[in-house]
């Protein structure tokens, strides 16, 4: 019981060692990006894991950014043809990834496509579903999705809604 405490205590230290260094010196992990999709005036959402949340995934050796962002999408989604409209503001959300805390940096992209919305969950990432946020939903998704989207984008998401 006493190790598992020590562990559990020399855990949170390296977490909030790396929260602190990524606040303090800019310094991120650069293997996650994320994407939102205008699509109609609304967002493409999906439930992972029984959990609402955005399309998002790692950036592959030598990937940019902005592309890897559209190649998550289109390989969790189905949807094609994205083009990015503008860069949102990033967030920083913490995991265990065996048995280690990690920090991650997401940087996320509002996107639209021209292609007709006929989404395909990419089941294996636990993907469950794939559908639009909008006016009548934004509600429920901004309650239930992960702290670190609503307080990074819950601004952006409501805009692109109301509009």
């Amino acid at each position: 019981e006493y190790r598992r405490e020590q562990n559990a205590k020399y855990d949170l230290t390296v977490l909030f060692g790396k929260i602190e260094k990524a606040l303090l010196t800019g310094a991120e992990d650069p293997d996650i990006t994320v994407g939102e999709i205008l699509n109609k005036i609304e967002l493409t959402n999906e439930e992972r894991n029984g959990k609402p949340d955005l399309p998002k995934g790692h950036i592959e050796k030598n990937e940019q950014t902005d592309i890897a962002a559209m190649r998550e999408v289109e390989e969790e989604t189905a949807i094609k043809n994205l083009s990015i409209i503008k860069q949102l503001p990033s967030s920083h959300h913490c995991y265990l990834l065996n048995g280690q805390w990690t920090l991650k940096k997401t940087s996320w992209f509002l996107m639209k496509s021209d292609d007709d919305f006929k989404p395909k969950p990419q089941e294996e990432e636990g993907i469950s579903r794939v559908y639009l946020i909008n006016k009548d939903n934004v509600k429920d998704f901004l309650e239930n999705t992960y702290p670190s989207i609503r307080l990074a984008l819950e601004e952006d998401i409501l805009e692109v809604v109301r509009s």
